[in-house]
C-alpha cells in the first residue's frame, strides 16, 4: 500500500510519521485504507466513529463508506445541505453550464453525493505497533514505541597479546616487560600483504568486535562465510582427551552469558542474536561482497527472513544444500521422518555486481561412460563425437555448403571446417553420413557446479584433518566458497570461526583474513592449527588467557631454495 501511494522517505515502523505521511498523501481515500485493513482494525474504526460494526467486512466498509460523522449541532448536515441548494440556485436556463439532458456526464456529476471526509484509522492499543510490511516477528525485535531496537556499534580497542615473525630484538623486548593493557592494535597496517597487512584472530564478543571493526573496515569485507550455532541450545562446555583421559572443559563466566544471551528466551533470543549481528555483517561488507550462513534443516527458514530484512529479498543468490551424512539409521530407534542429511547455505550479496568465479566438477562415471567412451588410438585420450550441423538453419544466418558429400546449413564456416579437417577434429564415421566433431575430455573444464553438493563428506572421527571440534567443517567445503566468490588478497571474515576452517583455508589460498569467536577453546584450536595446518614458520608462539596476535612466515621451494612470503594473523580481544 505505501508503494501504491507513492510515500517516500518514511520509517515504515515509525506510527507518528507514518500517520503524518498518509495524511498527506493524495491517493490515501476511505477506499484504499479500509481495503488494507483486517477485519478487527476495521471494527475499531466503527467504533471510534459510531457506526454498527456488526456483519461480514465488506458489508461493514461498505455502512462506514455512507456514513457522514455527525457533529453535536449538525453543522455538518446543514452546510451540506446549503452548498447543495446553492449549486442548485446557480444554474439557469442562461449559464453556460450544459444542460442534463444533453450533457448526461455533467448531470451524473451534479447528482453525485458529495465525498466522505478521510476516515483516520485508530491508534493501535498500547504495546502494539501496526505491522505495514512482510517480516518475521518475534519479542523484543521492536521497542515499545514501534522503533526497531538499535545494534549496539561500540568501538573498543584491541588489546595485542601475541605476534609471530618479529624481529629477535623486538620479541625479547617484549618477552621482559611481559604483555600489559597498553599494548593496543594501532591499526596502521596497509591493505595488502605487501603494505604491512596482518591477519587478525580475536577473543571476544563477535556484536563488539564487529562494531569496533566498523571504523576501519565498514565496507571493505568482500567475503563473509558464517557457521552459527544451529538453535540447539548448547553451551560452551565441550569434552576433549589428552592421551586417554577424558577431560571436560566448563563454559567460562562470559561464555555462560553468552549462553543465556543466545538460548534464555528460546528461539526469540536466537534470532534477536542472529538479527543484530547480521546488520553489522552487512556494513561491513563491500559492494561486491558476498555472505554466506550455514545452518541447519531447523532453523533455516527463520534466518532466510532475517536475511531478507537485512539485505533486502531480492539479494537473495543461492539456498545451497551440502548433503553432510550419507543416511540415518535412527528408523530403528523409531523415528517417523526421513532421514535428515542435509544442511543449508543461505548465500547473499551486498550489491548486484558481487565477484564471482564458476567452479567446475569432475564428471560422473556413468556420464562419462556414456559420452567419452571413445579412446583415440596412440594417444589414449578419451572423446566423443558431437553434432556439427547448426541450431536453427537459415534463421540464425549459419552457413549452407557441402562437406564430404554432405550439405547442411554448418556451426563453422566452410573455411574453419577444412582446417578442423585437417587437424583430425572432424570426423565421418562412415562414407556419406554426417560428419562429426572430435571432442577430447581433457579439454573439457567440467561440470559447473550447482546448488546441491552430494561430494563433499563431513567430517568424522577418522578424519586426518579432524581436530576434535565438534562441529567442524570440511576444508574442501571452504574451498569451494572462497574460491567462487573472491579473489587473491581479498579479506574474509569468520565471527563464528568454531574450529578454523575457514583461517586455514583462506590463508592456504592467499587471502587476508579476520576470525574471532567467544569460546577459548576455539581461538585455541586455530592458533594451533596455524603451523600444523597453514605451514606457517611462527617465530613466536605462546598462549594467552585472553588474546593472541598471530604473525608467521609462508614458505614454499623453487628449485632448490626456500622462498619466504610474509603472512600475517592477529588474535586480539577488546580491551577492558
Amino acid at each position: 500500500m505505501i508503494d501504491q501511494l507513492e510515500i517516500a522517505g518514511v520509517d515504515r515502523r515509525s506510527r507518528d510519521e507514518m500517520a503524518t505521511a498518509l495524511s498527506r498523501a493524495h491517493g490515501a481515500t476511505a477506499e484504499v485504507l479500509l481495503e488494507h485493513l483486517y477485519e478487527d482494525a476495521v471494527k475499531l474504526v466503527c467504533e471510534s466513529v459510531g457506526v454498527d460494526a456488526t456483519g461480514r467486512r465488506n458489508e461493514v466498509i461498505r455502512r462506514l463508506l455512507r456514513h457522514e460523522r455527525p457533529t453535536a449541532d449538525g453543522r455538518q448536515q446543514r452546510e451540506t445541505k446549503s452548498l447543495t441548494a446553492k449549486r442548485r440556485s446557480a444554474k439557469s436556463p442562461n449559464s453556460e453550464s450544459p444542460d442534463r439532458d444533453t450533457d448526461p456526464v455533467g448531470a451524473e456529476r451534479a447528482s453525485a453525493p458529495p465525498e466522505p471526509e478521510p476516515i483516520r484509522l485508530p491508534d493501535p492499543p498500547p504495546g502494539m505497533m501496526r505491522v505495514m510490511k512482510t517480516e518475521l516477528m518475534w519479542p523484543g525485535k521492536y521497542n515499545e514505541d514501534g522503533t526497531l531496537k538499535a545494534v549496539p556499534r561500540v568501538a573498543l580497542p584491541f588489546q595485542v597479546i601475541e605476534r609471530v615473525n618479529e624481529s629477535r630484538a623486538t620479541r625479547e623486548s617484549r618477552k621482559q616487560r611481559g604483555p600489559t593493557l597498553f599494548d593496543i592494535w594501532e591499526q596502521s597496517e596497509g591493505d595488502t600483504f605487501d603494505t604491512g597487512w596482518r591477519n587478525k584472530l580475536i577473543w571476544g564478543d563477535n556484536l563488539l568486535i564487529m562494531g569496533s571493526l566498523l571504523e576501519q573496515f565498514a565496507g571493505k569485507i568482500d567475503l563473509i562465510y558464517i557457521d552459527p550455532p544451529f538453535a540447539t541450545g548448547a553451551d560452551f562446555s565441550f569434552r576433549t582427551y589428552v592421551g586417554e583421559e577424558e577431560l571436560t572443559k566448563e563454559p567460562s563466566v562470559i561464555e555462560e552469558k553468552a549462553y543465556r544471551d543466545t538460548w534464555g528466551r528460546g528461539l526469540d533470543s536466537y534470532l534477536d542474536m542472529l538479527f543484530s549481528r547480521c546488520q553489522l555483517m552487512r556494513d561491513l561488507l563491500s559492494t561486491n561482497g558476498t555472505m554466506y550462513v550455514h545452518l541447519g534443516w531447523d532453523v533455516f527458514h527463520h534466518v532466510k527472513l532475517i536475511l531478507d530484512q537485512v539485505f533486502g529479498g531480492g539479494q537473495f543468490v543461492n539456498q545451497v544444500i551440502w548433503k553432510r551424512q550419507t543416511a540415518h539409521s535412527d528408523s530403528r530407534q523409531g523415528s517417523t521422518h526421513f532421514g535428515r542429511v542435509h544442511d543449508c547455505i543461505l548465500r547473499y550479496a551486498k550489491g548486484d555486481n558481487y565477484r564471482w568465479n564458476q567452479l567446475y566438477l569432475e564428471y560422473d562415471e556413468r556420464y562419462l561412460d556414456s559420452h567419452y567412451r571413445n579412446i583415440e588410438p596412440g594417444t589414449g585420450r578419451r572423446f566423443e563425437l558431437d553434432n556439427c550441423i547448426a541450431p536453427g538453419g537459415a534463421s540464425k544466418g549459419n552457413p549452407y555448403y557441402e562437406f564430404l558429400g554432405v550439405t547442411k546449413y554448418w556451426r563453422y564456416s566452410q573455411k574453419r571446417m577444412q582446417e578442423l579437417y585437417e587437424q583430425g577434429r572432424i570426423v565421418q564415421p562412415s562414407p556419406g553420413a554426417v560428419p562429426r566433431y572430435k571432442r577430447y575430455l581433457d579439454e573439457m573444464p567440467g561440470v559447473p557446479a550447482q546448488d546441491v553438493w552430494t561430494d563433499i563428506n563431513a567430517i568424522n572421527s577418522q578424519a586426518i584433518e579432524a581436530v576434535g571440534y565438534a562441529t567442524q567443517k570440511p576444508t574442501k567445503l571452504l574451498e569451494r566458497i572462497i574460491q567462487a566468490s573472491s579473489n587473491e588478497g581479498d579479506l574474509i571474515l569468520d565471527s563464528f570461526c568454531g574450529a578454523g576452517t575457514t583461517v586455514e583455508v583462506a590463508e592456504r589460498l592467499g587471502r587476508r583474513w579476520i576470525a574471532c569467536d567467544l569460546s577459548r577453546w576455539a581461538v585455541h584450536l586455530v592458533r594451533k592449527r596455524m603451523p600444523s595446518e597453514v605451514n606457517l614458520q611462527p617465530e613466536v608462539a605462546r598462549s594467552s588467557s585472553s588474546s593472541a596476535v598471530v604473525r608467521g612466515r609462508r614458505r614454499t621451494r623453487t628449485r632448490g631454495r626456500t622462498r619466504g612470503r610474509t603472512m600475517s594473523g592477529q588474535t586480539v580481544q577488546p580491551a577492558s
